[in-house]
């Protein structure tokens, strides 16, 4: 994710705390292509344990006193972070907030001068993810059905 804006968000983000972690798994597991695989619980435990030892953070958008949006690191290191959970709510996606919630997180990692890399399965994210940024490699999952 080698591509930002240098812009002010003009809705308020967020870094997520371990209070939030709950209602962003819920969000996460509505949808079909990043959530289908988790359980609410569990993401939620994954989520409170990137916080709490720092290898990973959340960011937020609450709206009508909801979490809306949210994207993470899920995992980082020193000059590097991995990007993945990004989630806006459907009924908020006429509102740009997947472009404010990037900007704002590749602005921040950038102060730390670490680079961001994402990921995705999606054909409409990988198309978008392609205009803006430069690839670097390919991405498969392997999920076991129970």
């Amino acid at each position: 994710m080698d591509k930002f804006r240098g812009m002010k968000s003009p809705v308020e983000i967020l870094r997520a705390t371990e209070s939030d972690t709950y209602e962003i798994a819920k969000l996460i597991c509505t949808d079909d292509e990043i959530g289908r695989h988790y359980q609410v619980d569990n993401l939620a435990a994954q989520l409170t344990e990137r916080i709490n030892t720092e290898t990973g953070r959340s960011y937020i958008i609450r709206q009508d006193g909801k979490i809306v949006a949210h994207s993470a690191t899920y995992a980082e290191a020193e000059g590097i972070a991995v990007v993945g959970g990004t989630i806006i709510d459907e009924a908020y996606r006429d509102k740009n907030y997947y472009i404010l919630l990037s900007n704002y997180m590749l602005q921040e990692l950038d102060k730390e001068r670490k680079v961001a890399y994402t990921f995705s399965l999606s054909d409409k994210m990988i198309q978008y993810h392609s205009r803006m940024h430069t690839k670097c490699g390919e991405y498969g999952k392997l999920v076991r059905q129970s």
